[in-house]
């Protein structure tokens, strides 16, 4: 097949077989000292306890379009993330 065949598929689809992929994932910028600063109060603030904890990380990061674990990441580096207490072993 010639080189017509692939540019008009390119112009069509936006694509053609071996056509180098110039639109690259663009990466999340990584976590501002501000946007730190502002999740860890809003957590302070709900006075979190080990049965809520997990709830108001899912609240937050829903709030600030980040994921829970990434919030949960930025609170432990802090220090302030209150951890669910293991349940008993019944043995």
């Amino acid at each position: 097949m010639g080189d017509r065949f692939y540019f008009q598929q390119l112009n069509a689809l936006g694509t053609c077989p071996g056509a180098s992929a110039t639109t690259k994932r663009k990466r999340k910028m990584a976590w501002d000292d501000d946007k730190k600063a502002a999740v860890i109060a809003a957590y302070e603030e709900q006075n979190p306890t080990p049965e809520n904890s997990m709830e108001i990380v899912k609240e937050i990061a829903d709030e600030f379009d980040e994921s829970p674990y990434g919030v949960r990441m930025i609170l432990s580096k802090a220090g302030v993330y209150v951890k669910k207490t293991p349940a008993a072993s019944g043995s």
